[in-house]
């Protein structure tokens, strides 16, 4: 829930969902690994070959993952891990929109200091 603290959820977690938070955390800080260790590798080319490698390597790892969930008997598993891999991803997107946009939008003009009466020349000459 929105209004529970994290505190409160992890506290209230059995030593099982324990065990699957830190699978979860071995298995990004292997695939950050792995990618360091490919990137060093293979890397050094143009930008858009290093992108299409990038592509083949991860692009692999996801359907490669969700295929083995798939195989494994886990087929309702497999695919809400590649739905969940898009609303995440979406959510991304939308976030960086919006963060732009509010970039876009501030004005150097726009003094908040002024706007708080927090001095400043202005201040003085009044």
């Amino acid at each position: 829930m929105s209004t529970e603290r994290y505190v409160d959820s992890t506290a209230q977690k059995s030593e099982f969902d324990r065990v699957l938070d830190e699978l979860g955390a071995i298995s990004r800080e292997k695939l950050a690994w792995d990618i360091l260790r490919m990137t060093q590798k293979h890397f050094g080319d143009t930008e858009e070959e290093n992108a299409r490698k990038l592509d083949a390597f991860l692009g692999a790892f996801i359907v490669n993952a969700a295929t083995e969930l798939y195989d494994r008997g886990l087929k309702d598993v497999a695919f809400q891990r590649l739905e969940q891999a898009g609303v995440i991803l979406e959510a991304k997107e939308k976030l960086n929109q919006e963060v732009e946009s509010i970039r876009a939008r501030t004005d150097d003009a726009f003094d908040v200091s002024a706007m708080l009466g927090l001095g400043g020349e202005e201040d003085e000459k009044e």
